[in-house]
């Protein structure tokens, strides 16, 4: 981005950078729109405490940190480090040393008790990977492909799916589309990037396991997949296609809502091209079955062999990564889960982390070791963790909470302390951090980042870090960051943590902060080497818990059971992202529409803009209703992850709710991450007899997000 300072110093315009060597001068609305969320009034620019009455009053910020170290210190004291958990965002991924700090400082701790929101939508990636392996030399790349499926995802608009278009991805995927690329998009919606599909399957929610087992049924039956590569690295190919023989053409289309035909087209024009992937986003990973949704998806790669091999050329290797050998050979199934620790209801680590559906449980359930305390930079975990019920009952038990944000979000407002951090612009980082910039650029760019603007006059605003070396400092705790121990006496400087964290860097730090704007560097080719000597390891196609799983799925039906109408699904909005509306200009705040079909509108007997309730057998809410041709019929598209405490005063009449109000976690719950069904949910929908909406503001859409934009 270029910022624009004014007189007062402040941003006073923000436009994209032409001349940057990843993003092109492309700048997405929620970036475009941060400077109305740096100014906002409702920012937060002074620590918080909450008074006995239940109000907050202004805190100085080391006053503050006393007070939060010293009922730290008794928790931990009375009950042991385990007694202290830490609940991590989305903000932080995005905060060049939190992902590496955060860990970092639970270990001094002593607690293994991580949450983030990782765990509520991107945890399937994770124990595929475990229960799989996974292929070292990484899978192909968007930038070299021929064809790609995703399913479930939405990049057009997230722009946060992993390899795929995460910068400019609308001029992006035009381009790859008019130099040959096929895109297969598998979705209930036509979404904004399924209107640029060259084959859109459009199923009934919460069949992506019988659309994917029939594509690779299909593969397999007809001999379309790669067999030397599964003759070489894959185990469990025969069983696979044994338990997936019932899955043929006609089972799947009726059971899935789609032809045969069209089918057979996906599966085909998959598994012909020569270089290409699938990927889910959160549409599969958020769903019924999502572990094995995306098991599922990697056997797709697997069979079709999508993988980098041996003598090919990595073309982004990592700036800020170790230099390491890549090999065209399997990394082993780990599975962790199956080891110690193991939180209050028996589900072990998943990389590092606890499943955050199963934190409210960590903290309700009645036991010395529950969790007591909760650290939570960045995220709204009384939004968007499953049964937001009984998230905020247990947020809300707890002895202590403390919010690192920047707005009164609806878990910060049920904190004990709340302390407001710098904003990007007002704080020093780099661009991408070791281990993601592969993922995010296709080209070796590297780009540290210094203030901009410094903070509001008066503030006392915090850069994350800052937190917990002051509380370990409080404790006495031996704070080690990326295996080198910190000087406890002094503070250091966001130079000092990013050169100790880039210190075996493929760049050297003080290389990087040569080039302020960024640059594309130059390396010698990064060459994808053989296996090593005696590496033998294979993908696992089926073990036994995945087809457990699928004879489980098998047993299932595609009926909705009575009285439920229709499927309840989410969506993502360009203006926000996930819960943090206060980063947007703020179109669309204040209620949460209902998208149905225009056919289900009429069946209702509603108008656009009418009132409905929404019965999920756990929830009840009313929403107004917009018209979308793009919805499957059967279905309700609802944003996710909006509104407030539901215990709030007027909370049931303000239109405006967070869809884990009818997520449950005593049913439909994955056994190895805790998950829920979070999507394709049944619901009843009805006609309301609450008064229609005044001046239908819902229809008030812009172009940006209406549906067919």
């Amino acid at each position: 981005m270029i910022a624009t300072r004014g007189e007062d110093g402040r941003i006073a315009r923000l436009r994209g950078d032409p001349e940057h060597g990843h993003s092109r001068g492309y700048a997405c609305a929620k970036g475009l729109n941060f400077i109305a969320g740096m100014d906002s009034p409702r920012r937060l620019l002074q620590p918080l405490k909450r008074m006995p009455d239940g109000s907050f009053t202004p805190i100085d910020l080391e006053t503050a940190l006393d007070e939060i170290a010293e009922r730290l210190g008794a928790i931990r004291e009375a009950h042991g480090p385990k007694a202290i958990g830490l609940f991590s965002g989305t903000p932080p991924n995005f905060n060049g040393v939190l992902m590496q700090l955060m860990p970092d400082w639970m270990k001094a701790l002593g607690s293994p008790f991580k949450y983030s929101t990782a765990t509520i939508d991107q945890s399937s990636h994770w124990v595929t990977a475990s229960r799989m392996g996974y292929w070292d030399a990484g899978k192909h790349r968007f930038e070299d492909s021929e064809v790609i499926l995703l399913l479930g995802c939405n990049p057009l608009v997230s722009m946060a799916a992993y390899y795929v278009l995460t910068s400019n991805p609308a001029k992006r995927l035009k381009a790859a589309r008019a130099g040959g690329l096929k895109l297969i998009v598998i979705d209930p919606r036509r979404s904004e990037t399924a209107r640029h599909a060259d084959c859109f399957l459009q199923p009934i929610p919460g069949q992506d396991v019988a659309l994917l087992a029939g594509m690779i049924n299909m593969i397999l039956a007809r001999g379309w997949h790669d067999a030397g590569f599964c003759e070489t690295y894959v185990d469990g190919l025969d069983a696979l296609r044994q338990t997936l023989a019932p899955f043929t053409p006609e089972y799947v289309a009726e059971r899935c809502g789609i032809t045969a035909q069209d089918l057979e087209t996906a599966a085909k024009m998959f598994s012909h091209a020569r270089r290409g992937f699938a990927h889910t986003g959160t549409g599969g990973s958020m769903g019924p079955f999502s572990n094995l949704v995306d098991h599922l998806i990697e056997v797709l790669n697997a069979i079709c062999g999508r993988f980098r091999r041996a003598g090919e050329s990595v073309p982004n290797p990592g700036v800020l990564s170790a230099p390491r050998t890549i090999r065209a050979q399997v990394r082993p199934a780990v599975r962790p889960w199956e080891s110690e620790p193991r939180n209050r209801t028996g589900y072990g680590l998943i990389m590092g982390e606890f499943p955050s559906g199963a934190m409210a449980d960590d903290i309700l359930l009645p036991g010395e070791d529950r969790v007591r305390a909760l650290i939570v930079d960045g995220g709204n975990p009384a939004v968007c963790i499953p049964d937001q019920a009984k998230a905020v009952r247990a947020l809300k038990s707890l002895e202590l909470l403390v919010c690192i944000e920047p707005f009164m979000t609806a878990t910060a407002s049920c904190a004990d302390y709340i302390l407001p951090p710098k904003l990007m612009y007002e704080r020093i980082d780099i661009l991408f951090s070791p281990g993601g910039e592969a993922v995010h650029a296709a080209t070796p760019f590297g780009q540290y980042l210094p203030a901009v603007v410094e903070p509001p006059a008066g503030s006392q605003v915090i850069d994350d870090w800052y937190f917990y070396w002051a509380m370990a400092k409080r404790l006495g705790l031996q704070f080690e960051f990326a295996g080198v121990p910190l000087d406890m006496d002094t503070p250091p400087t966001p130079d000092d943590l990013l050169a100790i964290y880039l210190r075996n860097a493929r760049i050297p730090f003080d290389e990087l902060k040569r080039y302020p704007g960024g640059k594309t560097f130059e390396f010698e080719d990064v060459i994808v080497q053989p296996a090593e000597e005696g590496a033998d390891h294979r993908l696992q196609l089926a073990p036994d818990d995945v087809l457990e799983e699928l004879r489980a799925f098998q047993a299932t039906t595609a009926d909705l059971p009575a009285p439920f109408t229709h499927r309840q699904v989410v969506r993502r909005e360009r203006g926000v992202v996930n819960s943090q509306t206060d980063l947007s200009d703020g179109r669309g705040s204040g209620q949460t529409p209902a998208y149905l079909h225009p056919a289900d509108l009429t069946a209702l007997g509603v108008a656009p803009g009418d009132l409905v309730d929404i019965d999920s057998g756990k929830h009840v809410v009313q929403a107004v209703t917009v018209a979308d041709e793009t919805v499957r019929q059967g279905t309700v598209s609802i944003t996710h992850c909006r509104g407030g405490l539901p215990d709030e005063p007027g909370a049931a009449s303000r239109l405006e709710f967070a869809t884990s109000l009818f997520v449950r976690t005593d049913q439909n719950v994955e056994a190895v991450n805790a998950m829920p069904m979070m999507t394709s949910i049944p619901v009843r929908v009805t006609r309301s007899d609450a008064v229609k909406t005044t001046a239908n503001a819902s229809q008030e859409l812009t172009e940006e997000t209406a549906p067919g934009a």
